[in-house]
């Protein structure tokens, strides 16, 4: 495959010091967009790389993010010299599979980074993206008395159409969307999805089927995975990265997971009988949480009644009880599940959704008939 190579203008935007933490190298990747973290010591000399791949695996393996990240750097980083010619960049980039390659000076002081760039070809993903928009939305009361919590609106758009038009951007094409609580709003609103230039079909509960029953009534064309997300989640996951992964590792399921954290305030006493024998001052409790988006087998939605209300849990637990595997995918990407008043307004004024305002996929509700 043709591939170019050129040089990223912001580099030293990836550069970070031994003493940056996990959480500030996914700040940093998620700023840059780059994809890669070079650690210089501190003779700016290169000591290592970290990938969004190396934070994922240090995520699922339940790293502290306020470690420092030399701890899950690659202490052994590809690199040219910068008198390497672009033949030979291509040539060692396509040689070891990477998209980012730093050039360092005679010193091994990094210089630049060559980025690998691929014709832009969208590439058209023939399975179905679903999205659950069945709910009430009570904890988004008052905003939600009169519309459903789909249609809540964030930078010029509801919160549904944010997750489609990212979705389209990846190549999707095929949408359903489940609907109940006033959904015929969410019907008049998107129609066919013609108007995006996709499709869009809808399954309607005749009652509240849980956060995963619906998904019985689908009908689908082919017996490809299928992509499902609620419909109150704003992230820059990556659909067709998920999806990917999720074919790589031969699963019956893939459940998008956030690392949270609770920091107790108290300090807790450990005993034992009636002696104490540790102190921790306000732990920290970390764990992962089901960000809400998930890739799921075909077969799988055989399983789920139409009748009995199943929720997306109950569904995952089947899963395993059967003996079939679900892969994590660790989100280290912006994240917000808009759940209450205060999520939107904290979105609102801290969180910034890449390209959600460019004009080339930006488009207000003025803009509906």
């Amino acid at each position: 495959m043709f591939i170019q190579v050129t040089r990223i203008k912001g580099w030293r935007a990836c550069i970070a010091g031994h003493g940056t933490s996990i959480s500030e190298a996914i700040e940093i990747l998620n700023a840059t967009g780059e994809k890669i973290v070079l650690i210089v010591d501190e003779n700016q000399r290169l000591s290592g790389s970290i990938s969004d791949g190396d934070v994922r695996r240090a995520v699922l393996q339940g790293k502290v993010l306020g470690d420092s990240a030399t701890a899950i750097m690659n202490t052994e980083p590809k690199f040219c010299f910068e008198n390497a010619s672009h033949t030979e960049v291509e040539e060692l980039m396509r040689q070891w599979g990477i998209h980012q390659l730093p050039i360092l000076n005679q010193e091994k002081k990094i210089v630049g980074i060559y980025s690998w760039i691929a014709p832009l070809r969208l590439e058209t993903r023939e399975n179905t993206f679903v999205i659950m928009a069945g709910g009430e939305g009570k904890r988004l009361l008052p905003l939600t008395q009169n519309i459903p919590k789909a249609m809540v609106e964030i930078f010029g758009q509801p919160l549904i159409e944010h997750i489609i038009r990212k979705a389209i951007l990846e190549g999707f094409k095929t949408f359903v969307i489940s609907v109940n609580y006033l959904g015929e709003m969410i019907e008049k609103y998107f129609r066919d999805g013609s108007s995006l230039g996709v499709s869009i079909s809808y399954v309607r509960e005749k009652k509240p089927l849980g956060t995963a029953g619906s998904l019985s009534l689908l009908k689908l064309e082919n017996d490809l995975p299928i992509v499902v997300s609620n419909c109150d989640v704003v992230s820059e996951i990556s659909f067709s990265a998920m999806l990917e992964d999720h074919q790589k590792n031969d699963v019956s399921a893939t459940v998008a997971v956030k690392n949270h954290e609770i920091q107790n305030p108290f300090g807790v006493l450990h005993t034992l009988n009636d002696r104490v024998v540790k102190i921790e001052e306000k732990p920290i409790s970390r764990s992962n949480v089901s960000a809400g988006v998930y890739v799921l087998n075909r077969e799988l939605i055989y399983d789920i009644s139409s009748e009995t209300p199943t929720d997306m849990p109950t569904l995952l637990h089947e899963v395993l009880n059967a003996g079939r595997e679900i892969l994590a995918y660790p989100v280290i990407e912006n994240w917000v599940d808009v759940g209450h008043i205060d999520d939107l307004n904290r979105l609102k004024s801290n969180y910034s959704l890449k390209g959600v305002q460019d004009d080339k996929i930006s488009k207000t509700t003025s803009d509906k008939s």
